[in-house]
């Protein structure tokens, strides 16, 4: 049985061998026939410029941050005044709203304080007018009450 053990055991031992052996073979082969070519480097002169970087890619896109920005009064940007992504503080002027709208409103506003002061001026000369005529008719009413008066006493006197 010894013999028998000792001769599966050479067996083994020789199979472990030859595959170590292989192995190294192997990788002696392997490591001296990899390229020899030698490594070929590109060169340029370097220049200044500006540098440019794209990224292609699809997918949604997410904010980091995002921030809700409102006005007083609405109406169509005249200029923006910051670039996208720039950092802005608490009240600092990002756009200008352009003010054409607002200044045709305050032209037609000032338009129609102009004709209400019209209407006022005339309504005040109509005022002094009526009041000259109101005097003017106590005048011919006093008058003719004179007049009435100075009659009566004619035909009281007969």
């Amino acid at each position: 049985m010894c013999t028998t053990y000792n001769a599966q055991m050479r067996k083994i031992y020789l199979a472990l061998g030859l595959v170590v052996l292989a192995s190294i073979c192997g990788g002696a082969w392997w490591w001296w026939s990899g390229s020899t070519e030698a490594v070929q480097y590109r060169t340029g002169k370097i220049e200044r410029g500006a540098l440019t970087a794209a990224v292609a890619a699809t997918g949604a896109v997410s904010p980091v941050s995002q921030v809700t920005v409102g006005t007083q009064v609405s109406g169509q940007i005249k200029d923006i005044l910051v670039d996208f992504n720039s950092e802005v503080k608490a009240g600092q002027l990002i756009a200008v709203i352009d003010p054409e709208t607002f200044e045709y409103r305050v032209r037609s506003a000032q338009a129609d304080v102009d004709a209400a002061r019209a209407t006022v001026l005339t309504a005040q000369a109509n005022v002094v007018a009526s009041r000259a005529q109101v005097s003017s008719a106590k005048t011919d009413l006093t008058e003719a009450r004179r007049t009435h008066e100075r009659n009566l006493m004619l035909v009281d006197k007969g």
